[in-house]
């Protein structure tokens, strides 16, 4: 009898202990969520006393092309932070917790900005984007596409809609694959990119976005994978925004 109440007082030892750390792990989460919330609200504040117009220019202007070499250009979206859910898509997600809600990667690589660095740098341009925990050229199929147009949702309509279908050959173990890609296209240039081993006819880029409190928007571009970065700091100061060495 004895040891049927010791086994007793255990288990309810060891219940208690559970629900207490399942109740306290709710509590913190509840408090990081708040945290966040209050983080995105004030950030998006702040927002709405800058002129991101003119930062979209010192990004776009920023951009090394002595570092882009080749024909072509990808460009790197990657999951917003926190990321999606699985079925979300990156250039749709829509969150409070965002850690950078008002200037990132969906929100830069836009139409016009990329209509910009066609120009600019006269290349076609290739979203590389993930979607799913997986990374694929072009934002959407041409079937995509078609049903898209159908639908009319405005932004995707407004934003992605004036791609061409181009292809990417890749070259494995001799084997030869080739897909249908999506592409923003410099004048009526066609698109054919190549991947076989080491090398390649395309440049990616990645630019990376952080939203800060006190008006401040840093950004950091690399071309190809390589590890070395280019850093900008930039405060919005008296309507203008001014370079800083750091935070």
């Amino acid at each position: 009898m004895i040891k049927m109440n010791k086994l007793y007082i255990l288990i309810t030892i060891c219940l208690s202990y559970f629900i207490n750390a399942q109740l306290s792990m709710q509590e913190q989460n509840a408090k990081i969520m708040k945290q966040e919330n209050s983080l995105y609200s004030e950030l998006m504040m702040e927002s709405q006393q800058i002129d991101l117009k003119k930062i979209n220019k010192i990004v776009l202007n920023s951009i090394n092309r002595d570092s882009l070499t080749k024909p072509n250009l990808v460009f790197i979206i990657e999951p917003l932070d926190p990321a999606p859910l699985d079925y979300l898509d990156v250039m749709e997600q829509v969150s409070s917790r965002i850690k950078n809600p008002y200037f990132n990667q969906a929100i830069f690589w836009n139409k016009k900005n990329i209509k910009f660095l066609t120009r600019k740098l006269k290349k076609n341009l290739i979203p590389y984007k993930s979607k799913n925990g997986f990374f694929t050229f072009g934002y959407f199929t041409k079937e995509n596409k078609r049903l898209i147009k159908i639908n009319d949702e405005g932004y995707i309509k407004n934003h992605i809609l004036e791609q061409k279908e181009g292809k990417i050959m890749t070259i494995k173990d001799n084997t030869i694959l080739e897909e249908k890609i999506m592409y923003f296209p410099y004048g009526s240039q066609s698109l054919l990119l190549k991947q076989n081993g080491d090398y390649t006819n395309f440049d990616r880029i990645r630019i990376g976005f952080e939203n800060h409190f006190n008006k401040i928007i840093v950004f950091e571009i690399s071309y190809n994978y390589n590890p070395r970065k280019e850093r900008f700091v930039y405060q919005y100061i008296n309507n203008k925004w001014k370079r800083k060495t750091e935070l």
